[in-house]
C-alpha cells in the first residue's frame, strides 16, 4: 500500500504449514514453523536493510512478531 510517492506500508501474515513436509534445516532453523504456521517468532524483532535516509537510497524497516511482519519501504 502506498502511502506517499516513494513510500509504502506492508502487512504480512505467514502462509500456512498444515500438511507440508519441511526439510531437517527448516525443522532446526530458530524461525522454524510453529503453530500451523511457516515461520514463527517469540520475541518482536525490527531489522532493516541498512540503508540511510539520503536521495537515491532505498530503506526497508521490519518489525517481526509471531506470525506477522510490518514493513515499510522509503525510495528517496
Amino acid at each position: 500500500m502506498s502511502i506517499i510517492n516513494n513510500c509504502y506500508l506492508s502487512c504480512i501474515i505467514s502462509g500456512s504449514s498444515i500438511g507440508s513436509t519441511f526439510e531437517q534445516w527448516e525443522l532446526e532453523s530458530s524461525h522454524r514453523p510453529r503453530f500451523g504456521r511457516n515461520w514463527w517468532f517469540w520475541c518482536p524483532s525490527i531489522s532493516n536493510n541498512g540503508g540511510n535516509f539520503s536521495k537515491g537510497k532505498c530503506t526497508d524497516i521490519g518489525i517481526y512478531w509471531l506470525c506477522f511482519c510490518i514493513s515499510l519501504t522509503l525510495f528517496l
